[in-house]
């Protein structure tokens, strides 16, 4: 209808492209130079009582306008400030982890000395404890790092004879870069009394080091056979 202020009904598909207008707008800035603004206006599509209008707008995200920006000077200083306060946390950190695991194999070492003495009593038999580095054979050369075992020495020759012999326990290597050494002692026989073939004093190391010396702890079995720790050490 002529002079309408409704919009322009199109009818069918054919009189799209003849709906649509574009209008210029002039705008002269400050310098005065035109401005030539051109909107494009699509058609409004109605048929029966579904009306579907179309508009081109610039990219939108969650009804407002995209827009990026990169960090503040505020942020930059905010995340460095972290970076160095975890940095400073790294040491502290490892000293952590390796206390935890010299006393983990501090009480693993003392645990089996005492398992040992314990059943020799309780089965008045020889019971042997030492090192080990396949869990079947005692070993002849390393520390008791390698790991150890606890059997039951039918013939008292400090050695596991297989099928005869009762094996108790084995222990896996230890972890890390640890040591566990008592000169060239590599057997204790724990006798029927719970007396030791084996006494002295062993030292378990951690070789790790932030300042030129690890940690360390000394663990005694004395003259009645009883283990416990005594001292913590620096090592070399």
């Amino acid at each position: 209808m002529p002079g309408s202020p409704h919009p322009t009904i199109i009818r069918n598909s054919e009189s799209l492209h003849s709906a649509i207008k574009k209008k210029v707008y002039t705008v002269r800035n400050t310098g005065g130079a035109d401005i030539e603004d051109f909107k494009t206006y699509g058609p409004i599509l109605r048929s029966g009582s579904a009306a579907m209008s179309t508009a081109l707008p610039g990219p939108r995200r969650g009804g407002r306008a995209m827009c990026t920006h990169g960090f503040t000077l505020v942020e930059l200083l905010a995340v460095l400030a972290i970076v160095a306060i975890l940095a400073t946390m790294v040491p502290s950190l490892n000293r952590v982890v390796a206390a935890n695991r010299l006393a983990v194999y501090t009480n693993s070492f003392i645990g089996a000395a005492r398992y040992a003495r314990n059943e020799s009593i309780m089965r008045s038999r020889t019971v042997v404890l030492c090192a080990s580095s396949d869990g079947v054979n005692c070993a002849n050369a390393n520390g008791w790092e390698q790991g150890w075992i606890i059997f039951v020495d039918n013939n008292s020759n400090a050695a596991y004879d297989g099928g005869t012999e009762l094996l108790l326990r084995v222990s896996s290597k230890l972890g890390g870069r640890f040591t566990l050494t008592n000169g060239t002692v590599r057997s204790i026989s724990y006798r029927p009394s719970g007396m030791p073939s084996a006494i002295g004093t062993w030292v378990l190391c951690d070789s790790y080091s932030a300042g030129g010396s690890g940690y360390g702890q000394t663990i005694e079995i004395s003259a009645i056979g009883r283990a416990e720790a005594v001292n913590s050490v620096n090592c070399p």
